[in-house]
């Protein structure tokens, strides 16, 4: 495959200011008049604010916050930049812009990553331009200021360098994606898959029995990421160990309060919409929905605050524990799916990350930025295909701001479940349309 040449790069680059200048017009015309970005400085920020002074007193960001940070390393040092230059006057618009435009030019490199990895230049221009009108893609990266525009530009990366069958790089980056976002552990199974002797072989041909398959297995996708992200955590646990606070920087630590862990329900996640929605309802409704996931009405009556707010935690584990136990499944069904048909590797991701996003318990928005940067390339030929893709996008990002700054968490529910049925029948769409088709 050949890269985009540099007239193409540039092509990019001007829709992406088209677009970033719409979006940045949205934002102070429509949602700055509303507050929705805080006159006084982007309170959504503090934590970025006080970890860059931690950081740059050379302490260790685990242990000398007053907001911990339940994120890996990588993201708060690349968050020094933009929050560096907003403390030169934290007000706004200096402050919120630049975070805006800090992860909107990752959206950029993202979609200058993605139009490489294309097989012509006109399909790599059409194919980025694609990913860029995603209501998702700048949408959260500019409307909403959330970061997970880093991480999509680094698994980008990490699919391109496999599709260069860069392989040693593509296992480094990946350790590096790790160290950006634990969600980055997906990539594993499907490098596994993918990036073997197994992805070699031309079109026409059979796939090989599985016995072969693991045998060709690269393990280097195991234990370099492994390795990167051992070696770009030891400082903190080191730090953290010698100040007899080791816990501090396990960031998914479940027994710590404030840590960042499946066994939560936060967010958009379904899951939690629907225990909301569950708890919210009166005895006796919604008896089919309770039945499907083992939920139990209780008679309160002569009941105290202790006993009811007990009864409230034992009810929450039992329903976490089952949607565990779903994800697992759902997980396991979707890796065995893309290695018994050997889809496409960004297809592929598609569905392990539909799988992941729509049965996690707890769900950002944002994380859908990386469907918008795997589904581009398929979607960007036909027309109702991409109609899907931006009907998807838009609604998330409806739902999304209708819990914060709405909170009209009833109204999220719905948008929200319309955009898994948009999702769910564009996946189905294009797996169908893959299905008998050999891998390129």
């Amino acid at each position: 495959m050949k890269a985009s040449p540099i007239r193409n790069h540039c092509a990019i680059a001007a829709v992406f200011l088209v677009l970033l200048t719409c979006y940045l017009g949205l934002a102070w015309f429509v949602y700055a008049p509303r507050d929705y970005y805080e006159r006084g400085g982007p309170r959504l920020s503090d934590p970025w604010k006080d970890r860059t002074k931690v950081i740059l007193r050379g302490e260790n960001v685990y242990l000398g916050t007053k907001l911990p940070t339940t994120t890996p390393p990588l993201t708060n040092y690349l968050l020094v930049l933009p929050t560096a230059a907003a403390l030169q006057c934290w007000e706004n618009p200096w402050a919120t812009l630049c975070y805006m435009l800090y992860f909107a030019m990752f959206c950029l490199f993202s979609a200058w990553t993605l139009a490489a990895m294309q097989e012509t230049p006109s399909h790599g221009l059409l194919t980025a331009a694609t990913f860029l009108l995603s209501p998702l893609t700048l949408g959260n990266a500019v409307l909403r200021r959330q970061d997970e525009a880093i991480l999509v530009f680094f698994i980008g990366l990490v699919l391109y360098l496999i599709y260069r069958r860069r392989h040693v790089l593509a296992g480094a980056a990946l350790g590096a994606a790790l160290l950006v976002k634990l969600g980055a552990l997906l990539l594993v199974p499907l490098a596994l898959l993918h990036a073997g002797r197994q992805s070699e072989r031309h079109a026409g041909e059979s796939p090989p029995p599985m016995r072969e398959r693991l045998r060709s297995i690269d393990w280097r996708y195991v234990w370099i990421p492994l390795l990167v992200f051992a070696v770009g955590f030891a400082p903190f646990w080191i730090s953290a160990w010698r100040a007899r606070n080791i816990r501090a920087a396990v960031i998914w630590d479940t027994r710590t309060h404030g840590k960042q862990h499946l066994k939560q329900l936060a967010g958009l996640s379904p899951w939690n919409l629907v225990f909301q929605r569950l708890n919210s309802s009166a005895h006796g409704r919604l008896k089919i929905a309770k039945a499907i996931v083992g939920y139990e009405d209780f008679d309160e009556t002569g009941w105290d605050d202790t006993r009811r707010e007990r009864e409230y935690a034992l009810r929450k584990a039992r329903y976490i524990r089952r949607a565990l136990c779903c994800l697992a499944v759902g997980l396991t069904l979707a890796v065995g799916l893309v290695a018994w048909r050997r889809f496409d590797i960004m297809l592929s991701l598609s569905v392990l990350l539909a799988a992941a996003l729509l049965l996690t318990t707890k769900l950002h928005v944002g994380y859908f930025s990386l469907l918008a940067f795997t589904l581009a390339p398929f979607v960007s030929r036909k027309w109702y295909l991409f109609l899907l893709y931006a009907l998807f996008g838009a609604f998330l990002l409806r739902a999304d701001f209708c819990k914060f700054p709405g909170k009209d968490m009833q109204n999220a529910a719905l948008w929200m479940a319309t955009a898994v049925v948009t999702l769910v029948a564009l996946l189905g769409i294009l797996v169908i349309q893959n299905w008998r088709q050999a891998p390129k």
